[in-house]
């Protein structure tokens, strides 16, 4: 089995301060070093991975398998790569703080996701907007960041250590209106705008507010590796 070397993991700082998009979005560049995303990815590779599930909502929420709106695989890791991750994502917590203006107290457990060639994840959003019930889904109700982190490149042509398609990409809401023919009102909707489009990294950290809508564009080849996590 593949593991983590945690020298590697705590000497390493990143060289390049964070790139801001704007208040609900962050860039960050180089926040884990190659050598460590190269480990993550072949340990992510050779363990047991099974279909990630989506939250769907009909008389109340629940989790399921639904690959109309998220195709892509959750793979198993050690519980000390999960540890390595949470730790640097804490220590990343001040300035993420200071960026989106709130206050964090910890971070869910990463999960890490692999794309393969046609798999994504429809628009959706990272919390529940509505009530709920279920006390299994209370968490959701408290995250008030994800974060995701890209272990390998987004190419035009994918290579052995990159991947084509699979922008992040989020939306905004922009309102369209039209005078009624005979009439004086304006009809008001609602329509979903390109905000803003990232093409993944290795080792770059995109860290935004849940309730941004969100998609994982279709992977066109290679393989997409990331890890998300949410902070409350």
């Amino acid at each position: 089995m593949l593991s983590v070397n945690k020298s590697d993991f705590e000497s390493y700082r990143p060289i390049v301060e964070p790139e801001t998009c704007n208040s609900d979005l962050l860039v960050w560049r180089h926040f884990l070093d190659p050598h460590l995303c190269a480990q993550l990815r072949a340990e992510m590779t050779a363990e047991v991975a099974t279909q990630a599930k989506v939250l769907v909502r009909a008389d109340n929420y629940f989790l399921t398998t639904n690959e109309n709106a998220r195709k892509t695989k959750l793979a198993t890791v050690p519980d000390s790569t999960i540890t390595l991750i949470e730790q640097r994502l804490l220590a990343a917590k001040p300035l993420l703080e200071t960026h989106f203006d709130l206050e964090l107290l910890g971070c869910e457990p990463p999960q890490f996701l692999s794309y393969s060639a046609g798999d994504f994840f429809r628009p959706h959003y990272d919390g529940l907007t509505g009530p709920s019930s279920v006390a299994e889904f209370a968490y959701l109700h408290s995250r008030r960041l994800s974060v995701v982190l890209f272990l390998n490149t987004q190419q035009e042509e994918c290579g052995s250590d990159a991947f084509s398609g699979g922008a992040l990409r989020f939306y905004e809401p922009v309102a369209v209106g039209s005078l009624q023919t005979g009439a004086s009102s304006l009809a008001i909707t609602l329509r979903q705008k390109v905000a803003h489009e990232v093409r993944g990294e290795a080792g770059m950290l995109v860290a935004f507010r849940p309730n941004l809508l969100h998609e994982v564009q279709v992977v066109r080849g290679g393989r997409r590796h990331t890890i998300v996590s949410w902070f409350f």
